[in-house]
């Protein structure tokens, strides 16, 4: 007991989140936080791996790329990967990233497209991704000469790729295709464990980012204890919950994560998604 009391004693009070941070991060989050994920990157990568003139260490990562729903001409919602959203907070989907640690620089590489595309989809030259993101950027059809050139083993470059395992899914991670690594001096063993290390530590941005996701979600689920009634369908509860936060959040597609909304014993289900039963009275 007094253990279980003396953790308690070190939970800090709660502090309600203050409202006018919100206007910083609705349109995305600021590019600082990113910059701090690199530069923390950076010095743990320098921390176990030498880094000189002489040796130089470079890391390239992939971004998403949307998936087609199965042979249709649609695709499937898109999120960007993960450790690639942690080191350049790109959302668009098609890039890659590269890292220098010697100069302690990043470079963004996007698909150049042309305006034949603007037809159906939004299409940004490099400097306004360059604006958007306040990094360097470069088209991909440049990324195999800058690799083959500024990477050659002759360079004393080792690049570096982000292989690992998730231990949970058991899935690896998303790496760049061999045609932008040929020749050139691999490291797939290091990076993984180092970035994962980077991302248990969360910066200033990414606690505020956290804390307004749950608040978001708090709201979200009163709103739908709020407006819940007999005979309503659980497709319906979740609308409610989709709808707090799109109206007074404009979450657009991307939820803090997808409610379950469940009548019942389906309320004890994890991962519950059949979601087409009806509320009952009592």
């Amino acid at each position: 007991m007094v253990e279980a009391q003396s953790v308690l004693d070190r939970v800090p009070n709660y502090v309600p989140i203050d409202r006018s941070t919100w206007d910083g991060i609705k349109e995305q989050l600021p590019n600082s936080c990113f910059q701090k994920n690199r530069a923390r990157t950076y010095r743990l990568f320098k921390e176990k791996v030498q880094v000189s003139a002489q040796s130089s260490a470079v890391a390239l990562f992939k971004g998403a790329s949307e998936v087609p729903l199965y042979s249709s001409d649609v695709s499937y919602p898109s999120y960007q990967e993960a450790f690639f959203y942690y080191l350049f907070g790109v959302t668009e989907m098609d890039c890659y990233g590269l890292l220098d640690f010697k100069e302690e620089k990043a470079i963004l590489f996007v698909p150049k497209l042309d305006n034949l595309y603007k037809i159906w989809m939004t299409v940004m030259t490099k400097e306004q991704y360059a604006s958007k993101y306040a990094i360097e950027v470069r088209y991909i059809e440049e990324l195999q000469e800058y690799m083959a050139i500024q990477c050659a083993s002759s360079t004393g470059t080792t690049v570096y790729v982000n292989r690992g395992v998730n231990s949970d899914s058991k899935l690896q991670t998303m790496i760049p295709e061999q045609t932008y690594l040929a020749d050139l001096r691999i490291n797939y063993d290091t990076l993984h464990d180092i970035v994962s290390e980077a991302r248990t530590i969360k910066n200033d941005d990414e606690v505020l980012a956290l804390r307004w996701a749950s608040q978001i979600a708090a709201e979200s689920h009163v709103h739908v204890m709020q407006n819940c009634k007999p005979g309503m369908r659980e497709s319906q509860l979740e609308s409610f919950f989709v709808f707090r936060g799109q109206q007074d959040y404009y979450i657009g597609r991307v939820e803090p994560y997808l409610s379950i909304c469940g009548c019942g014993p389906t309320a004890a289900t994890l991962h519950y998604q059949d979601n087409d039963k009806t509320l009952i009275d009592g």
